[in-house]
């Protein structure tokens, strides 16, 4: 099989899913014994290959196909029972992931500030937090008002199709355990 090089390429769409990004390595002076995620220089790396040299004027769609963020993995939030999963605390706990991988959120910025590039976001079951407007807004609005409409938060379930022949999805709701319905 012959591979295509990079000039060949009209659009790329590149399928990141399950990275689980948390609260850091440590949280308010402890060690945060819930976060999975220890590879922010080698996505920033990634993110930037893709908007640089051969890709910098191709179109390139980054899919972030769920659980980008883990709402899971942070500990130590100022909430306590119910109240942990109040819409107040899950966008302290948006605030704390995005403050602990700075880098990457800045490597997200710059990938999207490129020309012809763009990123979805499926939500998936360690960020369902995500439905809630409030915090779709807060990591939208990190991108500033010029980009941050070409960062898109699928609020549905269903299927992705960035072209023909190519279906993207989380595949949480195939597991009873982990489904959930939006509206609810």
């Amino acid at each position: 099989m012959k591979s295509r090089r990079s000039s060949d390429i009209k659009k790329l769409v590149l399928v990141i899913s399950d990275l689980h990004l948390g609260a850091g390595k440590h949280v308010k002076g402890r060690r945060n014994m819930l976060e999975d995620f220890h590879y922010d220089a080698e996505l920033i790396d990634f993110l930037n290959w893709h908007c640089e040299g051969d890709f910098a004027e191709k179109e390139v769609d980054l899919v972030i196909n769920g659980d980008f963020l883990d709402f899971l993995a942070v500990p130590f939030v100022e909430f306590f029972d119910d109240e942990f999963w109040s819409e107040a605390a899950c966008l302290e706990k948006l605030k704390m992931v995005m403050r602990a991988h700075r880098g990457v959120m800045h490597a997200l910025k710059n990938f999207v500030s490129k020309p012809n590039k763009k990123i979805v976001y499926i939500i998936g079951n360690h960020d369902a937090e995500l439905v809630m407007d409030s915090l779709k807004e807060e990591f939208r609005n990190f991108f500033g008002d010029e980009l941050k409409e070409r960062v898109i938060i699928r609020n549905d379930l269903s299927v992705l199709e960035p072209i023909p022949g190519v279906h993207i999805l989380h595949g949480h709701q195939y597991e009873r355990a982990h489904e959930f319905a939006r509206d609810k």
